[in-house]
């Protein structure tokens, strides 16, 4: 038996990273809706984007309020936002995200068909611009946690 015995049946999996707390510009990959590996019957909605422009930020919890401002992502960077779509605030999120995907959307352009039509093969989100203003706050639990405000970013 090789080390490389099954390769054909191997999953390709995206190198990339979370969005650390800062303003940044986020250029869209791909949307979709995935399957956990780990969990049966838990789906995540993944926004992979590319990154275009981003400032570190510092974190707003009281529990991180003195540290230091991140570091800004890197221009070409690759990011993730995932979104497991079991939690109670998972369609306001997803919501709010599709919203900045169009500068005259509103709240009532976001429809079922409207989502599965974005995470479809045809990517008709590819190539969007978005603004993540990205902040660390508390859990009620007192663990951090990445709380995005998206926002269509409007051309020049």
């Amino acid at each position: 038996m090789g080390i490389f015995d099954g390769i054909e049946n191997a999953e390709v999996f995206n190198s990339s990273v979370n969005i650390r707390p800062g303003q940044h510009q986020l250029k869209i990959r791909e949307l979709l809706v995935q399957k956990s590996r780990k969990k049966a019957g838990v789906q995540f909605f993944i926004a992979e984007m590319e990154v275009v422009g981003s400032e570190g930020g510092r974190p707003s919890s009281a529990k991180t309020a003195d540290a230091p401002l991140s570091h800004p992502h890197r221009t070409g960077e690759t990011v993730s936002w995932v979104v497991d779509m079991t939690q109670e605030s998972a369609l306001n999120n997803v919501k709010g995200f599709a919203l900045a995907l169009d500068a005259d959307a509103k709240n009532e352009d976001i429809t079922p068909a409207q989502m599965d039509a974005l995470v479809s093969s045809d990517q008709p989100a590819k190539g969007i611009i978005v603004n993540a203003s990205a902040l660390m706050v508390l859990t009620r639990a007192g663990g951090d946690f990445t709380k995005i405000n998206w926002t269509a970013a409007r051309a020049a």
